[in-house]
């Protein structure tokens, strides 16, 4: 098994590994030791698809650091057509490599497919999970209510990153 294997399955275990609860956005999504000790478990995001000056908005809860989620969005979802796909799942538990069909959240799914996008709603039947559309005053916002740290937006057929810093979406470069 190679390295890139080993760490997908790793990070299919860690996400089955956290008791699940709750549901819709803004709740809390997943309780483990280290929420109970009130450590960050999730680097959080947001991601974007332009409709004029607004934006169809998604919440991803797991692995959302440019090196990894930025890196995916860029190299998987490089078209408009991948990345309304990939928001039209509404709220992600995380993004991989694949959309993936729908799938029990559970280990043995998780380990057979690492590389499938987790879907809040059609994964787990969690409801008000739809994108938002908002502009990007109001992605400011809801990155602050839901503790992201990065947003992605697809514009002009691309991905902009940004980092969210006291409430402003200051661009990465």
């Amino acid at each position: 098994m190679g390295k890139a294997t080993q760490d997908a399955h790793q990070r299919a275990r860690a996400r089955a590994s956290h008791t699940q609860i709750g549901g819709g956005s803004g709740s809390t999504r997943a309780l483990g030791t280290q929420a109970q000790k009130g450590e960050s478990m999730s680097t959080r995001a947001l991601i974007g698809l332009a409709e004029g000056d607004k934006y169809w908005t998604v919440y991803v809860h797991h692995d959302g650091y440019p090196e990894y989620l930025g890196k995916v969005l860029k190299e998987y979802y490089n078209t408009k057509a991948k990345a309304r796909k990939l928001i039209s799942l509404g709220d992600l538990s995380f993004v991989g490599k694949e959309i993936g069909r729908k799938h029990k959240f559970d280990f043995y799914t998780l380990e057979r497919h690492p590389d499938w996008t987790i879907a809040y709603g059609r994964d787990r039947g969690e409801e008000n999970t739809q994108p938002k559309l908002l502009t990007k005053k109001g992605l400011a916002k809801r990155a602050e209510k839901e503790w992201a740290e990065y947003v992605y937006l697809f514009d002009n057929g691309k991905w902009h990153s940004y980092k969210v810093e006291d409430g402003v979406l200051q661009p990465i470069i």
